[in-house]
C-alpha cells in the first residue's frame, strides 16, 4: 500500500523547515559561516540534530538552500519593482536597481557571508552561485536583446552588456560590504542608476531618477517574504 502525505502533514514539514533555514540564517549572520555548526543552528532553532538532517545533509547544503531563498527574494522585490504597465525604461532599470540594493542593505551581514566569507570555501556553495550568476545574466541578455530590436537602448553586444551590467553590482555591493563606513548602501541607488543608464543607452534625466527610487523606498513590497537575516545594524 502507498501511503499519501496529507496535506496538513506536508503543511506542518514545509513550516518546520521554512523554521530550520529561517533560524540558519539568524546564526549565520550573527557567527559567521565557518564559525557555524549544525549544532549551532539545530540548539537555536530548538529542534533534535534528527529533525535537521530530514531535510538536509549537511551545514552546506542548508546555506545553499538558504542562497537559494536569498535569489528568490531578490527576484520576487525586482518583479514587484518593475510590474507597473506604464513605466519607462528608464524607471524599470532604477526601481529594479534600488530594490537589489535594498534587499542586499537589510541582509547586510548574511550578504557578507555569502559573497565574501563563504565565497569558494565549499564546491556546493560555489557551484551555486555560478548557477545563479548564469541564469541572471542571460535574464539580462534576453532583456535587453528585447529592447535593443525595439530601439530602446544602445548596447554593441548584448551578452556583453549584460556581463557589464551585472558586473556593477557585484563590484559596488562587495565595496559596500568590505567598507567601515556607515554610509547606507540604499544612498548608492542614484548614481549606480545613472551610470548604467548611461552605459545602455537609455534616456533620462536626474529628477526622475531620484523620484523613481523615492517612490520606491516610500511604497515598498508587501506580504510574504522568504528567510530574512537583517543586520544588527538599522536601515537608514
Amino acid at each position: 500500500m502507498v501511503y499519501r502525505t496529507s496535506a496538513a502533514t506536508q503543511e506542518r514539514k514545509d513550516a518546520k523547515r521554512r523554521h530550520i533555514v529561517e533560524t540558519a540564517a539568524k546564526v549565520f549572520a550573527a557567527r559567521g559561516y565557518t564559525g557555524t555548526t549544525v549544532k549551532d543552528i539545530v540548539t537555536a532553532a530548538e529542534v533534535s540534530v534528527g529533525s535537521f538532517y530530514f531535510y538536509f545533509e549537511s551545514k552546506e547544503q542548508i546555506f545553499a538552500a538558504l542562497y537559494d531563498a536569498m535569489s528568490d527574494l531578490m527576484n520576487e522585490h525586482v518583479d514587484w519593482a518593475v510590474e507597473g504597465p506604464d513605466q519607462t525604461v528608464s524607471e524599470r532599470f532604477t526601481r529594479a536597481t534600488v530594490a537589489c540594493l535594498k534587499v542586499y542593505e537589510e541582509r547586510k551581514e548574511l550578504a557578507r557571508i555569502m559573497m565574501i566569507e563563504a565565497t569558494g570555501v565549499t564546491p556546493i556553495f560555489q557551484e551555486k552561485i555560478a548557477e545563479k550568476a548564469a541564469h541572471s545574466r542571460q535574464r539580462t541578455e534576453a532583456l535587453l536583446t528585447r529592447l535593443s530590436d525595439k530601439g530602446l537602448v544602445k548596447v554593441a553586444d548584448a551578452r556583453v552588456s549584460a556581463i557589464a551590467f551585472e558586473g556593477t553590482f557585484q563590484t559596488v555591493v562587495t565595496d559596500w560590504l568590505w567598507s567601515q563606513k556607515e554610509t547606507g548602501l540604499i544612498k548608492l541607488a542614484f548614481p549606480l542608476s545613472v551610470f548604467n543608464l548611461q552605459a545602455l543607452g537609455i534616456p533620462f534625466t536626474a529628477e526622475e531618477v531620484r523620484h523613481y527610487i523615492q517612490d520606491y523606498l516610500a511604497n515598498p513590497p508587501t506580504g510574504r517574504v522568504p528567510p530574512q537575516a537583517r543586520s544588527k545594524r538599522k536601515t537608514r
